[in-house]
């Protein structure tokens, strides 16, 4: 039985500049980066990186999805926005 395992990293209000762009594409061979969002997707193996420390460093949005029923939604807020 294979696994699937998809996450998509996304930006709510501004774009990714392209110097961050590149650092993002630099995470995985399995991911596809655009300036508002970067959406990766596994079938046999996990992306090597902390999804939390990414969505810190250069998005607002997290969704993780795998097929055996794990889900994860996250969101990074501004610290003024008590």
């Amino acid at each position: 039985m294979s696994e699937y395992q998809y996450y998509e990293l996304a930006n709510c209000g501004s774009d990714t500049h392209a110097e961050e762009q590149d650092a993002v594409n630099s995470l995985s061979s399995h991911i596809d980066v655009s300036s508002s969002r970067a959406v990766v997707t596994y079938n046999w193996s996990d992306f090597r990186h902390d999804p939390k420390q990414v969505l810190l460093k250069y998005f607002d949005a997290h969704f993780y999805l795998a097929n055996w029923g794990s889900l994860r939604l996250m969101f990074r807020f501004p610290k003024r926005a008590n």
